[in-house]
């Protein structure tokens, strides 16, 4: 009878607590398992999401209290999000303690909506990420972020570049409003000190731009990465201000990256002419031992129902002769029809060794049989295909 009660007394204590409470208590049983088992510990999240609006200040300076116990943690995500005690002093105590990981290999900093941070406390985040010399992967999500000062932006960069040993990137600056022209100048250095980057991901959907030379700029850093990077994803969804010449700049920079093993370029909602994909297309030759190919140019008036820009697009496939995995998505684009079809089915003959394909061409109502039968013909006769994926769904107008 005693051992029940010892039993339900054990499960059911946390529910005793109130919310903040809860959160504490939590803390102080990681604590304990890592002083018995130092060992186990190697995976902590760490998810502020819940906890900050229950907690009062009191009760916040226990927070940091597992960075400041788990000393052997090797993967750790943090969440910070918006809430009436959210500030600059929980980020102080977080970067406090986060430079003292040691054997940190992995960090996921999510903060979306923070527009609490300020100058100062950037430059805490920053001159910790400094100090992580064995970070491998880092993972920053700040989307919809409108900080006051636009010099957080050009603080967190200078801190990337301390980073030498830094394998994987990601950068999620979705719907920012007040990104300026040094902020990319920053990332565009911070580019030249990492030697040993390997994987990029850069998100910059919705971004409001001031000027065009941003992506001069971000050309100019990228081109520091050429001999090390060997995946790449990158997203313009629905850019502003951008010039012909900076885009077509932009597209021959691929043909440098000769390493690359993965790519994929998300254009939704940017407007390409031809002379881009002629870019794009002599880049393809260059790229001898790319994977996989991921291409999106949804919501866009890119293609003409000429066919024309597919048949440039295409016309330099035989030269991925590594590549295995090809995905295009051309969502919305209503100048697609069957002559588009047959030009990217012609294309697609040469890709011999693909094994794995998707097409996805959704609300494209100039599609017509003659246009899906030539797609289905080509890849009748690749004998290397194992998962094929196709999209021709539209709706009809109501």
């Amino acid at each position: 009878m005693n051992t029940s009660n010892q039993t339900l007394s054990k499960s059911s204590r946390f529910k005793t607590y109130s919310k903040s409470e809860r959160v504490i208590e939590y803390y102080r049983e990681v604590v304990k398992l890592n002083k018995k088992a130092p060992r186990i510990v190697h995976h902590m999240v760490l998810n502020y999401e819940y906890m900050l609006p229950y907690c009062q200040m009191k009760q916040l300076k226990n927070l940091d209290r597992p960075l400041k116990k788990l000393k052997k943690v090797k993967a750790l995500f943090l969440y910070l999000y918006e809430s009436k005690t959210t500030n600059d002093w929980i980020l102080f105590k977080i970067s406090q303690n986060l430079k003292s990981l040691n054997s940190l290999h992995t960090l996921k900093f999510k903060a979306p909506y923070s527009t609490w941070i300020s100058s100062d406390g950037m430059h805490s985040l920053a001159f910790s990420l400094g100090c992580l010399k064995n970070l491998s992967v880092l993972i920053l999500n700040f989307q919809y972020c409108h900080w006051k000062s636009d010099e957080n932006f050009s603080i967190l960069f200078q801190g990337l570049g301390k980073l030498r040993f830094l394998k994987s990137l990601g950068i999620n600056l979705n719907s920012i409003r007040n990104l300026k022209e040094k902020n990319f100048k920053s990332l565009a250095l911070a580019f030249r000190e990492l030697k040993s980057l390997e994987e990029l991901n850069l998100a910059l959907a919705h971004i409001h731009l001031e000027t065009a030379n941003i992506l001069n700029d971000l050309t100019s850093g990228l081109k520091h990465l050429m001999s090390s990077l060997t995946k790449f994803q990158i997203t313009f969804t629905c850019l502003k201000n951008f010039t012909a010449s900076d885009i077509y700049s932009f597209m021959s920079l691929l043909k440098d990256f000769q390493h690359l093993e993965f790519l994929n370029l998300s254009c939704f909602g940017l407007n390409l002419d031809v002379t881009a994909f002629e870019h794009l297309s002599d880049s393809f030759k260059y790229l001898t031992k790319l994977q996989t190919l991921r291409l999106d140019f949804s919501d866009s008036q890119t293609f003409s129902d000429t066919g024309l820009e597919m048949e440039v697009l295409t016309k330099n496939f035989s030269s991925l002769s590594s590549l295995n995995d090809f995905s295009l998505r051309c969502g919305q684009c209503q100048n697609i029809n069957d002559q588009t079809m047959e030009k990217l089915s012609v294309g697609l003959k040469t890709l011999n060794k693909l094994s794995k394909i998707s097409l996805a061409f959704p609300n494209c109502k100039q599609i017509g049989d003659s246009g899906f039968e030539s797609i289905i013909y080509e890849l009748g006769g690749m004998s290397n295909l194992k998962s094929v994926v196709l999209h021709f769904k539209w709706m009809p107008a109501y």
